[in-house]
């Protein structure tokens, strides 16, 4: 096998480049720690100064009860307790908040490095990830919209009684960022050498009379492309977007290594029967071949579609399945002759070293 070694080197010295900065970016992202605890506790004073020291006092806002004369600190730490865990257990309780949004909630003292995977486990929506000091894993603690937004409330807006300042959430990240990059990631992944080179023998020799079967074939490759991007919409759901993320991006990497291995699966045609049932069951079955060839860019799309709630998945995945097959429907009206393959595999490079940086990106949480 003809290995082609210069794009192989160049995605492990990204990888490890990616993977030292990682955590810097981590810790120069948005994030921040809210403790409710007591000046008196041990494990409250401990905590605070760990924090301090390995991420930065600005990063630490501290609630201590005990100089919250009106009591109001006591009865938020109390109700915060008995909803997410049923009975209060102790202090330090501490919520880190990642980006706007509470991701998780500790009981108890950890060290540093405890702190940064949290940092990097991301729930789905209207979830807290509850951890325990002393034991393994956490608990994913599912909420109403109504109960997610009223704790957001009382953690991130109320006062800090050791400072008199709170904590006020930052925006979000805005839609049309998102549609930006999925639109990016969609056009990407539309620059297939393999189904141009295909479709244009198909349509010069014939073997595409009229538009029918071409459309048979195109319909075959979406539906093919849409029924993975539900089952990894799904999947998503299931485990959260945090794995889901990593799953996703894993999956980029190794398409990426794939196809610089020598073993690019470009297809040719093996279409018997001209009726468009067959067409279209030829398109389906490439869909799969494909993913190979070019699939990387729709790996990050869905990683980065799981934060994402129902609606919003289904809509980005329509808009991203419309413009992957824009360029095939454009050869198939006659409008225009595919991309040249030497073109159309110098963008596709380009496209890959893209797709390898999120990739890394989706991996370490940073995307």
């Amino acid at each position: 096998m003809r290995i082609r070694w210069a794009p192989l080197v160049a995605v492990l010295v990204l990888a490890a480049l990616l993977g030292v900065a990682a955590e810097a970016a981590i810790l120069e992202g948005d994030y921040k720690f809210i403790m409710y605890g007591y000046t008196w506790c041990p494990h409250c004073r401990n905590l605070h100064r760990i924090i301090e020291e390995n991420f930065g006092a600005d990063k630490l806002v501290a609630y201590y009860m005990d100089k919250d004369s009106s009591g109001e600190y006591v009865r938020e730490f109390e109700y915060l307790y008995t909803k997410l865990y049923g009975a209060v257990l102790g202090t330090p309780l501490t919520f880190v908040v990642r980006e706007g949004r509470i991701i998780a909630a500790v009981v108890g003292e950890a060290p540093a490095g405890f702190w940064m995977q949290v940092l990097n486990r991301v729930p789905p929506e209207n979830t807290i990830y509850l951890y325990i000091s002393g034991k393994e894993g956490y608990q994913a603690v599912k909420l109403t919209p109504e109960e997610y937004r009223y704790i957001e409330n009382l953690v991130l807006v109320s006062g800090n009684p050791s400072s008199g300042e709170g904590y006020v959430a930052p925006a979000s990240k805005s839609l049309a960022s998102l549609v930006v990059l999925i639109a990016g990631l969609a056009a990407a992944d539309s620059i297939n050498p393999c189904v141009f080179a295909l479709m244009a023998s198909m349509t010069a020799a014939g073997s595409l009379k009229g538009r029918g079967p071409g459309f048979a074939i195109i319909s075959g490759i979406l539906v093919g492309y849409a029924l993975l991007g539900v089952a990894f919409s799904a999947f998503s759901s299931y485990v959260g977007s945090y794995i889901a993320k990593m799953v996703a991006g894993f999956a980029a990497l190794a398409v990426i290594l794939y196809k610089n291995l020598g073993t690019e699966p470009c297809v040719e045609e093996q279409v018997v029967s001209k009726s468009l049932i067959s067409w279209f069951l030829f398109g389906l079955t490439l869909s799969w071949t494909i993913l190979p060839c070019s699939g990387g860019p729709y790996f990050v799309a869905l990683g980065i579609m799981a934060e994402t709630g129902l609606a919003a998945k289904l809509a980005l995945l329509a808009f991203y399945l419309a413009i992957f097959v824009a360029p095939l429907v454009v050869i198939v009206v006659g409008l225009r002759k595919a991309i040249p393959r030497r073109h159309a595999e110098r963008l596709s490079r380009i496209g890959d070293l893209a797709v390898v940086v999120l990739a890394f990106l989706l991996i370490f949480g940073l995307v």
